[in-house]
């Protein structure tokens, strides 16, 4: 059951499948640590934990996007994008369909338009971003190593990180 009513997933996260390779999985990393710090501490209550839609499943270039992503998009309450440079330059069909779905749904709605939230991993450029984000600033999560934008660090367990 999600956090906030009315919806059926609180959170929705779309991605490129080749951000998250399986050598290096930062999306999927990405999501286990979002999920433990939203987790309230106490007693583990499925009521009082958030329900976020991550599809991880192997998906064929030949596979069509399922039933269960566009209604998972519909009925989420907030929509993450992973902006990097294989979001916009790769011109997913399935990220698109996946935004429009979750659009569609919020149009009109209170906020509708400030429900989607961005999280850039490798300093796209504003411009370069889709259109409907053309406003939006998002969230820097990419460091310089080597002068080279790389998703930043998700390994909180070392002190001032």
């Amino acid at each position: 059951m999600p956090f906030l009513k009315d919806y059926k997933y609180d959170l929705f996260i779309s991605y490129r499948r080749p951000d998250n390779p399986t050598d290096a999985p930062w999306v999927t990393r990405f999501h286990s640590v979002l999920t433990s710090i939203l987790i309230p501490p106490g007693p583990n209550d499925p009521l009082t934990r958030p329900k976020i839609f991550f599809d991880d499943k192997s998906i064929q270039g030949n596979d069509a996007l399922s039933l269960e992503v566009k209604d998972a998009a519909a009925n989420s309450a907030l929509f993450l994008v992973v902006m990097s440079e294989r979001y916009v330059k790769l011109d997913s069909k399935w990220c698109e369909l996946e935004r429009k779905c979750f659009g569609d749904a919020v149009s009109g709605k209170p906020l509708g338009a400030n429900r989607f939230f961005i999280i850039n991993i490798g300093n796209v450029a504003n411009e370069e971003w889709p259109r409907q984000f053309s406003d939006a600033t998002g969230y820097q999560f990419w460091v310089e190593d080597g002068g080279v934008p790389v998703p930043m660090s998700l390994d909180f367990s070392q002190t001032g990180t």
